[in-house]
């Protein structure tokens, strides 16, 4: 009796042993004593309303290819039911690690990237933009962009600035990044073209600054106190990247008066020199 006894609690131990394993192992030990057990591997899901419940019937994915109906986008380990790969196998609720370390593990680190990120991401706030199971919006985002955006940016402000004079035909995104930049503007590369000359379609050679798309090296977006929203007045913006000694030490630069702009354009030009 004893032998039995001992035979039956050492199979519950081993059952419970590897119940605590992977979602797949447990439906392998599972349906070896029970019938019935459904295969994880094959199930349907459906994705209702708090992303998270799992129950048999018609399914926004395909039979577990993570392919989403149409109007649907799927974040890839939710479509692939590899909920262990940010959830916690223990506590289901939890994941693995926080934000944005749990998102760095797939996407791009911002922080490394640009040397101004946005507050949310500079705070590891990814999901209160991002859904990480599924949306019908683009990027999994929770609103439309614009929502988002004035959700915590004052819409009073934004619309009487006579830089957003235009914005009604503009979304946000589309001369912001919403994620970080090269200044605490986050301006997208090319989005000065939204509005001004695209350089590269006028000139044969373009200022460094220029090609690079990088306008805000010389030109603020929003002071308002120099000509042409510049960020130095005079020469003092060419010689933050021209030596000044290799300049004037040139026979065509003996005038130190004279403004660079007046032979150069910033911009571009015919030649290397730019020359006017």
């Amino acid at each position: 009796m004893y032998s039995v006894r001992k035979k039956y609690y050492l199979c519950v131990i081993t059952i419970i042993f590897f119940v605590s394993c992977t979602t797949q192992k447990k439906y392998e030990v599972l349906s070896f004593f029970f019938d019935g057990v459904p295969n994880p591997q094959t199930a349907d899901i459906d994705l209702v309303a708090d992303s998270l419940s799992v129950k048999d019937s018609t399914t926004l994915l395909a039979k577990s290819n993570g392919v989403a109906k149409p109007g649907f986008q799927i974040h890839s380990p939710y479509g692939k039911k590899e909920c262990v790969s940010c959830h916690d196998q223990k506590s289901i609720g939890k994941t693995i690690d926080s934000q944005p370390q749990l998102c760095y593990k797939c996407h791009t680190d911002y922080k490394e990237s640009s040397r101004v990120v946005h507050g949310p991401v500079g705070g590891g706030y990814c999901s209160n933009c991002h859904d990480p199971h599924k949306s019908q919006l683009e990027k999994l985002l929770k609103q439309p962009a614009e929502q988002l955006c004035l959700h915590c940016h004052d819409s009073t402000t934004i619309y009487t600035s006579k830089f957003h004079i235009n914005s009604d035909k503009n979304t946000c995104i589309e001369c912001h990044n919403p994620h970080g930049g090269e200044n605490r503007f986050m301006p997208q590369h090319g989005s000065c073209y939204n509005c001004h000359n695209n350089y590269a379609k006028i000139y044969d050679f373009l200022h460094g600054p220029v090609a690079g798309e990088y306008c805000s090296a010389c030109h603020s977006a929003h002071i308002e106190n120099t000509p042409n929203l510049l960020l130095y007045n005079d020469n003092q913006i060419c010689l933050n990247c021209h030596d000044k000694k290799v300049i004037y030490a040139s026979e065509y630069h003996k005038n130190k008066e004279s403004d660079c702009i007046t032979c150069h354009n910033p911009h571009g030009g015919k030649n290397r020199f730019f020359t006017k």
